[in-house]
C-alpha cells in the first residue's frame, strides 16, 4: 500500500514506531487496523480533499 501523509502526520508516525520499536510499515498497519474498528469516530467527510495521485509503473 502506498500512503502519503502531511509532513507533521508522518513524523508523528516515525516517532511512534521509535517508541515501540516498530517498523513504520508495521505501525501504519496497527493504525489503519484500529481505525477500522473504530470507524464509527472517524469524521465523515475527508478532513484532506487532496485527490489521489495516479499510479506509476514504479507504484
Amino acid at each position: 500500500m502506498v500512503t502519503r501523509l502531511s509532513i507533521a502526520d508522518g513524523e508523528q508516525v516515525r516517532a511512534l514506531a521509535a517508541e515501540l520499536d516498530w517498523s513504520y510499515s508495521d505501525t501504519l498497519a496497527a493504525l489503519v487496523r484500529i481505525g477500522l474498528s473504530h470507524r464509527e469516530k472517524l469524521p465523515r467527510a475527508a478532513a484532506n480533499t487532496q485527490g489521489e495521485l495516479p499510479l506509476t509503473k514504479a507504484s
